[in-house]
């Protein structure tokens, strides 16, 4: 069982992902959830998660600053950035800051299964609805 942990500061986005892998038959177990960077690092300190879902869009701490901190923090944690955002600099500055993953908030389950469990064997993804903003970040760095 992947023990997966969710940082979003929208309640519907925690259900949402919640309700998806309530039954556990993905093999993923929701673990915990924050809704702000500081209830995450409280929180993380304590919950057994293998990865992270991410939101960048957060209120006081950018996802990009907490992306950091948790890979300071807890360097094992795999890091999944599920977002909507399109702002390039803060794609490339997440991916560069240590995120083994970015998903466009337009997924499905099975992507978000199929990523974690890519990023626990050391891969890193950029789903491909991400993957034109991000060449063109790292084509003007």
């Amino acid at each position: 069982m992947i023990n997966v942990f969710i940082i979003d500061d929208h309640p519907i986005m925690v259900d949402g992902l919640t309700e998806a892998f309530k039954d556990k038959k993905d093999g993923i177990n929701i673990a915990g959830f924050a809704y702000s960077a500081k209830q995450a690092l409280k929180k993380l300190r304590n919950t057994p998660a293998d990865a992270i879902i991410l939101d960048l869009a957060l209120p006081g701490v950018s996802g990009v600053e907490l992306c950091t901190a948790i890979k300071s923090l807890f360097p094992e944690k795999k890091i999944v950035v599920l977002t909507g955002e399109s702002d390039i600099l803060m794609l490339k500055n997440v991916w560069i800051n240590g995120a083994d993953a970015i998903l466009s908030k337009y997924c499905g389950k099975y992507e978000i299964k199929d990523t974690i469990e890519k990023v626990l064997e050391n891969r890193r993804i950029i789903d491909n609805d991400i993957r034109h903003y991000f060449e063109e970040a790292m084509q003007n760095n």
